[in-house]
């Protein structure tokens, strides 16, 4: 599964949500991990994160839906978050 590198927490939050192009990942902290978005079918999604700040997923290609925002931290902690796009 293909996975970015960049800096956050472990208890991040994604504004908006829902959305329609993009999300936020807030409460940022400079930690650094892994993240991934999947979809229904548990199936990880092409999506683009802007690696300057490591904050914005851009989300345009993904069809409307729920998906899941898994974050695993260096130091092996994982979080997930459920994101709709609209």
């Amino acid at each position: 599964p293909r996975s970015t590198l960049f800096p956050y927490t472990t208890l991040f939050r994604s504004c908006p949500n829902p959305g329609t192009t993009s999300f936020t990942l807030t409460d940022l902290a400079g930690q650094r991990g892994r993240v991934r978005v999947l979809d229904a079918q548990g199936r990880t999604v092409p999506v683009g994160i802007n690696t300057v700040g490591g904050r914005e997923v851009y989300a345009e290609m993904l069809c409307p839906g729920s998906y899941l925002v898994e974050v695993i931290t260096d130091r092996g902690e994982r979080t997930v978050l459920r994101w709709v796009k609209e």
